[in-house]
């Protein structure tokens, strides 16, 4: 704000909705709003509340099996359990 912010957007980089994006960050934004009334202040969702977060996690965790050569199945890819969790987070997130 002193080097001439005309709004503020914190984005906490965690992965679930703790005690620090939901009570320490917020009580944070609203003394130092309080301090800058002029300023609007906002708090965006953690990071892992995004719908994107479980295609990250399969993208990363394919990737991870292409680069090991021992975790390939006759050429294929074998995700195993892990097809069934991104089935899971995949279904939770679309209801």
């Amino acid at each position: 704000v002193e080097q001439g912010a005309k709004a503020v957007v914190c984005h906490p980089f965690f992965l679930s909705p703790g005690r620090h994006a939901t009570e320490d960050i917020p009580r944070m934004l609203a003394e130092v709003g309080g301090m800058h009334p002029e300023v609007p202040y906002t708090l965006a969702l953690p990071l892992g509340a995004s719908h994107l977060v479980p295609q990250l996690i399969e993208d990363s965790v394919k990737q991870a099996v292409l680069d090991t050569p021992q975790l390939m199945d006759d050429g294929g890819m074998d995700m195993g359990f892990i097809t069934e969790i991104m089935n899971m987070a995949n279904a939770a997130s679309a209801g």
